[in-house]
C-alpha cells in the first residue's frame, strides 16, 4: 500500500472524531463513522453486523460511563486510494458496581471510501492485558 499523506491524515482525523464522539457519550455520532453494512468484531462476543447494532452496543458501553479513546499508530492506504487500514491502541476506563475497570488494547479498522466519505467497513479489537 503506497503512502498517501492526505488520506493518512484524513483517517487519523476520523479516528480522533471517534474519540470525540465517545467522550461526548454520543453513540449515534460514533456509529456514523461506520458503513451501514459494517461488521465489528469485539473480543469474547459475536460479531456486530450493521451500523444499528454497533450504535446500540456503543450506547450500552457509554451509558455505563465508559471513558474511551483511540490512538492511531499506523495508517496504510491502498494504491487505488479507496481503502485504508488503521491500526492503533484503545484505552478504556469506567467505574462499575464491581469496581473500576481499565483496559487497553489494539484495534484494526478497514476504511472504505463510500460516496466520497470514508467509513469503517470492518473493525476488530482485543485487549492487550492478560486475562484474569
Amino acid at each position: 500500500m503506497p503512502d498517501n499523506p492526505r488520506v493518512i491524515q484524513t483517517i487519523r482525523n476520523l479516528d480522533g472524531a471517534l474519540t470525540d464522539a465517545a467522550r461526548r457519550k454520543d453513540a449515534t455520532a460514533f456509529a456514523s463513522y461506520f458503513a451501514e453494512s459494517a461488521v465489528q468484531m469485539p473480543p469474547n462476543a459475536r460479531p456486530l453486523k450493521g451500523r444499528p447494532a454497533i450504535r446500540d452496543a456503543m450506547a450500552g458501553l457509554l451509558d455505563l460511563g465508559a471513558d474511551l479513546r483511540f490512538e492511531t499508530l499506523d495508517v496504510r492506504v491502498a494504491e487505488a486510494r479507496d481503502m485504508a487500514v488503521s491500526r492503533g491502541k484503545y484505552h478504556l476506563a469506567m467505574d462499575t458496581p464491581d469496581g473500576p475497570v481499565k483496559d487497553e488494547g489494539s484495534y484494526l479498522e478497514v476504511w472504505q471510501k463510500i460516496a466520497d466519505n470514508w467509513k469503517i467497513t470492518l473493525d476488530i479489537y482485543h485487549s492487550d492485558l492478560p486475562m484474569g
